[in-house]
């Protein structure tokens, strides 16, 4: 499924989840209060899965390993704009430690999608 097909297909869940965190962060969340351990969890979760997405959009240029690096920074870099971005937002904050894990989560993304290829089942659909 090549061509005009992979648009949607691959690069348009990364671009509308990444659209999705904004929009969660965009939000203050005021009457909402996480457990310090379930927040980043809840981030490592979500940057995780934007890692993947990414990953799987990458995957079409068929460059490894280096699809795994570019996407870890990938989503480091919008952990970062998101991070700055809830400096804007009341009731919200950059925090240093939501951006570490973050990019965890990316790392995270990447460390399973490259052991799922070596064994040889690909998480590419």
């Amino acid at each position: 499924m090549d061509g005009w097909f992979a648009i949607p297909r691959y690069y348009l869940p990364p671009i509308l989840y990444a659209g999705l965190i904004f929009y969660l962060s965009s939000r203050s969340f005021e009457n909402v209060s996480l457990a310090h351990g379930l927040d980043k969890g809840v981030h490592l979760i979500v940057y995780a899965g934007l890692g993947y997405l990414v990953l799987r959009a990458l995957h079409r240029f068929e460059q490894r390993p280096r699809i795994y690096l570019w996407a870890v920074c990938l989503v480091f870099l919008y952990g970062l704009s998101d991070e700055l971005h809830q400096r804007m937002v009341p009731g919200r904050t950059f925090e240093i430690l939501d951006l570490l894990v973050d990019g965890l989560g990316g790392i995270l993304a990447a460390v399973v999608c490259r052991v799922a290829e070596h064994v040889g089942r690909p998480l590419w659909f």
